[in-house]
């Protein structure tokens, strides 16, 4: 992406003014996409050579007044200017030949669904910009040939070539979206990969293209054991930067869905469901090791108040910073969730008695001194928290607790924790 500004600059070569006005309406409306429109070769180069190539991708047309056909797109990808052709003519040689020298895509002006495709290639290629792919192969051929079809889609590629190497990756980089798994030189298939990585990372995490070895009926292997799709060689380019895209934007829908599930939507932390999902392994864990385990309820006090006096849009405000800082100040092994309304639950496990205190003194003083001086110059936020330290069969007996914990707190005058 340009590293002028946070824009993705966009050269459209096209000498229909038509041509241009629709590609300028759909694609200009793109977040972060920004236009530079010219209707020759000789404009395109003009403005390549004025920016020294800087252009995160080019669109152009085939049949233009001063190139033969296809002669820009080819002068484009010469200049490793990653390239998408939009244009009228078909021609099944021309499109192979450019798909080898690194073409991204080759869209034919037949419908209004064809611009409809071009502006949803476009947003892809900018949101998924230098996005982590897994590339597991021991063919050093195919495997490079892999990495450079990747890189013409614009995401960032780590090639190995054995499933100790690739595990080993995931573990260090855990933002892998993709990966592409073929047969590998721990002497395997790459079965034995795709079982392991689904192990690790689900479909929401992670989408996990096969690539089979000729000739083979491995695909249905493959798919049993955790691949979201497969490549069956030979494949061409351009079936391979479909089914990548596919199998990306179908990871991110399923990551989307889950989030939309288990998340609360207001302060993004872990919803009550999704809490006990978290939470419930964890807490036997904890029972099997006879480990410290503890649980506390916090609610805001007076926040109906806070809601009848200064509004919803306020007491929403309130909810979010004091999750935020709850957030911020919890431990990373502590899980924190919103149960509803005012009230948020926060797990601890391995917390020693001792640091109870200490821990909720710092809670309470972190939410005493946010900042809400704009709403009102005295206007601050206390809560009241019950802990339960004393071990229970299940979480909800030690949330019971808790709970029974906090309406103390509130009962004698709030704005304090009570450990049980």
């Amino acid at each position: 992406m340009n590293n002028e500004t946070s824009s993705f600059r966009i050269l459209v070569v096209e000498d229909s003014q038509f041509q241009s006005k629709i590609i300028q309406y759909c694609l200009g409306s793109i977040d972060q996409a920004l236009l530079d429109c010219v209707a020759s070769q000789a404009a395109a180069l003009e403005c390549l050579d004025a920016r020294d190539n800087e252009y995160d991708i080019a669109l152009v047309d085939l049949n233009l007044p001063d190139a033969e056909v296809g002669e820009c797109a080819r002068e484009l990808l010469r200049r490793n200017i990653s390239t998408v052709v939009f244009s009228g003519i078909v021609n099944p040689e021309l499109k192979t030949e450019l798909f080898q020298l690194g073409l991204i895509d080759y869209i034919a002006k037949d419908s209004p669904v064809a611009i409809e495709y071009l502006q949803k290639l476009i947003t892809f290629l900018i949101q998924q910009n230098n996005k982590h792919v897994l590339v597991a192969n021991s063919n050093t051929r195919i495997r490079n040939e892999q990495v450079r079809m990747l890189e013409n889609l614009m995401l960032s590629a780590w090639a190995c070539s054995s499933d100790e190497e690739a595990l080993k990756l995931i573990e260090q980089k855990k933002e892998f979206s993709l990966a592409l798994v073929g047969q590998t030189s721990s002497n395997s298939d790459g079965i034995e990969l795709v079982r392991a990585l689904r192990a690790k990372q689900k479909s929401s995490q992670l989408a996990i293209v096969a690539v089979p070895e000729p000739n083979t009926d491995q695909a249905a292997q493959y798919l049993r054991y955790g691949a979201n799709d497969f490549l069956q060689q030979p494949y061409s380019p351009e079936e391979f930067q479909c089914r990548i895209r596919n199998a990306i934007q179908m990871q991110q829908q399923l990551h989307s869905l889950e989030t939309a599930a288990t998340r609360d939507f207001l302060t993004n932390l872990l919803n009550r469901r999704a809490f006990f999902e978290v939470g419930e392994p964890i807490f036997a864990q904890a029972q099997r090791k006879n480990a410290k385990f503890s649980l506390a309820m916090i609610d805001i006090d007076h926040f109906k108040n806070v809601n009848d006096t200064y509004g919803h849009d306020v007491g929403d405000r309130v909810i979010h910073s004091i999750a935020q800082t709850l957030n911020e100040q919890r431990r990373s092994s502590d899980v924190l969730a919103r149960f509803g309304g005012e009230e948020f639950c926060l797990l601890m496990p391995e917390l020693e008695i001792e640091n109870v205190t200490t821990l909720f003194k710092r809670y309470q003083e972190a939410i005493a001194n946010i900042d809400f001086s704009d709403i009102a110059p005295d206007f601050k936020v206390t809560v009241s928290i019950g802990i339960a330290t004393t071990p229970c069969h299940s979480p909800d007996q030690m949330i019971k607790a808790a709970d029974e914990a906090l309406y103390e707190a509130k009962e004698s005058g709030r704005n304090k924790f009570i450990i049980k």
